[in-house]
């Protein structure tokens, strides 16, 4: 179950136009988060935390899908 729901995501709704902006907002505050630090930190540094925030958004985006799919599944059993 959770393959198909890793597939629905990966194959389809990342494509959507709403994730698509979604994700560009994420982007952008990353950026605004990350900018104070851009002095004090180096450049891998901050790659690397970038990287983890945008690791936590699709793991996040994928265990929502994941709960909502199970949450329907269970409502429509009774």
């Amino acid at each position: 179950m959770d393959n198909l729901l890793d597939d629905i995501y990966e194959k389809v709704l990342c494509y959507e136009k709403e994730m698509q902006k979604a994700e560009k907002r994420l982007e952008l505050e990353v950026e605004k988060l990350l900018y104070p630090y851009k002095d004090i930190w180096n450049e891998d540094d901050i790659g690397t935390i970038r990287e983890l925030i945008y690791a936590f958004q699709v793991k996040a985006i994928k265990e929502g899908i994941r709960q909502g799919m199970k949450l329907g599944i269970d409502l429509l059993r009774g």
